[in-house]
């Protein structure tokens, strides 16, 4: 990788052939594409802390164990490449997700001991692992077994 080749990741992780799952904006005459689902993760995590500070808010325990799980669906069934979703759907389920993320953070700066802290930290760490770990054989059994049928 060049030293300028990273620049166009900064912004959307996804390789040329993922670019339908990010967003396209134009500025100063240059196209830039953003992950949908981040997209969606950046504006709920900001929004969200600002609604902490102006609402004085301190207990929003169901938003950090239901808020991830729209955004952790998407991942999955995109993983096991049983539906690949669209853009719309990451933006809201990244929207979420960036809530969940403040509530984190905000929990975190609080106290950083918090038992829910780590409960909804490790538990969404042993998913996604388990995921990410079985996914990939899945699809093969998933992609084989569809074209058996056909």
């Amino acid at each position: 990788m060049s030293g300028t080749d990273y620049k166009k990741y900064v912004l959307s992780h996804h390789l040329p052939k993922d670019y339908y799952r990010c967003i396209k904006l134009r500025a100063r005459g240059k196209t830039y594409l953003i992950c949908s689902r981040c997209f969606g993760l950046y504006v709920g995590f900001f929004t969200f802390l600002i609604f902490i500070f102006f609402s004085g808010v301190v207990s929003y325990r169901i938003i950090l164990y239901l808020f991830p799980i729209p955004a952790f669906l998407g991942w999955s069934l995109h993983k096991f490449r049983i539906y690949k979703g669209n853009n719309v759907l990451r933006i809201i389920s990244g929207f979420l997700l960036g809530i969940a993320y403040a509530g984190l953070f905000h929990t975190f700066i609080r106290n950083p001991f918090d038992f829910d802290f780590f409960v909804v930290i490790i538990t969404y760490l042993i998913a996604g692992v388990l995921v990410f770990k079985f996914s990939d054989k899945c699809a093969y059994q998933f992609s084989t077994a569809a074209g058996q049928l056909k």
